[in-house]
């Protein structure tokens, strides 16, 4: 079985493009950021992945980053085009996409954005009340009652929560404009990898172990991991 866990982070248009084409004179600033939620506007700016197979991690980091300035590029097509070359085809009972609430934002906005982008994504089941090849952490913890937050879920079951620094969700685009792409890039990871610590929890397994993202004594993996979003 391969397993793959994944979050998304999103931005809103790109606004002088979106001036060119559009009345921005009725988008206020709290309007324009919530297009960031909304595949038909706003743009994938990084996808974070740890994929294992065998029982092992075999990739790690984030796609949508410049091999060689580390700095996210925004070029939606590249981005998506790399991750589903490395995802290839999604089998039914051989691969696991795993997130929190995967499967009503992360995983359609990621099919939404390869269509207006011209890349083509794998055919993937969207079946409501399934565990394969969807595994959303969310509404398994909720037994499709609710919608309930990562951090919610992580501090019930006693799992670290990817909340911990001075960043969150609503604060991408602030930091990407600023060019605090780095912290981003942890903030992304550390979703991913709170996600996989609940997914093993609430199902009573024991995770295999995980290489802490920006630890250089792992440099090989690191350097794998990179490669990926080139």
């Amino acid at each position: 079985m391969r397993k793959i866990f994944l979050d998304i982070e999103t931005l809103p248009p790109n606004r002088e493009t979106m001036e060119a084409t559009a009345n921005l004179e009725s988008c206020d600033d709290k309007d324009f950021r919530k297009l960031a939620l909304k595949a038909e506007k706003g743009r994938i700016l990084t996808i974070g992945v740890i994929i294992e197979e065998n029982g092992e991690v075999t990739r790690q980091g984030l796609f949508g980053r410049d091999r060689v300035t580390g700095m996210f590029h925004v070029d939606e097509a590249r981005t998506l085009r790399c991750f589903w070359n490395l995802i290839g085809k999604v089998k039914e009972n051989k691969d696991l996409l795993i997130g929190h609430n995967i499967l009503d934002f992360d995983l359609p906005f990621l099919i939404k954005r390869s269509i207006i982008n011209r890349v083509q994504p794998p055919q993937i089941s969207f079946r409501r009340y399934q565990k394969n090849p969807i595994y959303d952490t969310m509404w398994e913890w909720s037994l499709w009652a609710h919608r309930i937050s990562l951090n919610d879920v992580a501090e019930a079951i006693g799992v670290q929560s990817s909340k911990t620094g001075d960043i969150d969700g609503s604060q991408i685009y602030d930091y990407y404009s600023a060019g605090r792409h780095e912290e981003i890039g942890l903030y992304c990871m550390r979703d991913v990898e709170c996600t996989r610590e609940v997914y093993y929890c609430i199902n009573f397994m024991q995770a295999p172990p995980l290489i802490p993202y920006g630890n250089k004594e792992k440099a090989a993996i690191a350097q794998s991991a990179m490669a990926l979003a080139a």
